[in-house]
């Protein structure tokens, strides 16, 4: 692992604190607040050691070198990138689990991951997906009543509450320095999700202009984008060129009391509180 950094919080009442974070393939971005306490915000990423080819080692030197992950906080949720996931409308599964569960066999047979499924009423469907089960174990015994879910979730649950309106179909892309996650809606439902790694600004314009066309969207639809700012920069003017209708993202008003660097801060994380 490199460039660990531990903040120096202090954390009096952790009952009111909430711990949020991401694991990805090479670190793990983390982002802690108070409920009650206005400009409590702490975020950052702690990268694992690419050298290493056992991710969970390294997971599991980020949280032991960094104590505060083991901070008794009163919520814990991590969001995992699991790129085995399936979206099932409520419509066929009529919230019966084992129907998401048949679903994840068939479409991955002989997958000994621990199957778990996220239940996203606000978009009328349910995300179930395979977590490694060392992962899942190590999550399990190291923090006390995690919630894990997809890093999908949260960017679904969101969007369709806050940004999906009755007056057009509208995709929205969340870029990270290395990763995008797009979700689309037309007619008022779920029409694409999914996430992509890039290396390159050219592979994350290619992703987005791919799922624009895949999900069926036309010029005069919207597309909205937020997340990381270098990314953002150098994309939307190439997006404008081939799009009529992109622009940036309206931050949450709200999220703003966490702190005055809340719009720095992991987007997919910070928004959390307002999706419950």
């Amino acid at each position: 692992m490199n460039d660990a950094t531990t903040p120096q919080l202090e954390i009096r009442h952790p009952e009111v604190w909430e711990l949020a974070a991401r694991i990805r393939r090479d670190c793990i971005k983390y982002a802690v607040h108070s409920r009650m306490e206005d400009n409590s915000l702490s975020f950052g990423t702690i990268h694992f050691d690419k050298s290493q080819d056992n991710r969970l080692d390294e997971l599991e030197a980020a949280v032991y070198d960094n104590s505060f992950f083991l901070t008794p906080f009163g919520r814990r949720t991590f969001l995992v990138d699991s790129d085995r996931f399936a979206l099932i409308p409520d419509e066929f599964f009529a919230n019966n689990p084992e129907e998401c569960r048949r679903y994840y066999d068939f479409l991955y047979p002989n997958d000994d991951r621990h199957v778990q499924i996220d239940e996203i009423k606000e978009a009328g469907l349910s995300i179930v997906y395979g977590i490694d089960p060392a992962l899942d174990s190590f999550l399990r015994r190291t923090f006390d009543n995690p919630t894990t879910v997809h890093s999908l979730t949260p960017l679904l649950r969101f969007f369709k509450t806050r940004h999906v309106r009755s007056d057009g179909n509208v995709m929205f892309a969340h870029f990270s320095e290395n990763s995008v996650g797009i979700t689309a809606f037309r007619n008022l439902k779920p029409a694409f999700a999914n996430i992509f790694n890039f290396d390159n600004a050219d592979d994350a314009f290619y992703y987005v202009m791919a799922a624009w066309q895949q999900s069926g969207m036309h010029p005069t639809d919207s597309l909205r984008i937020v997340g990381d700012k270098d990314v953002k920069s150098e994309l939307l003017p190439r997006l404008r060129d081939h799009l009529k209708n992109v622009a940036q993202l309206i931050f949450p008003a709200e999220l703003l009391l966490m702190g005055k660097d809340a719009m720095q801060a992991p987007f997919d994380l910070v928004i959390l509180p307002l999706c419950e």
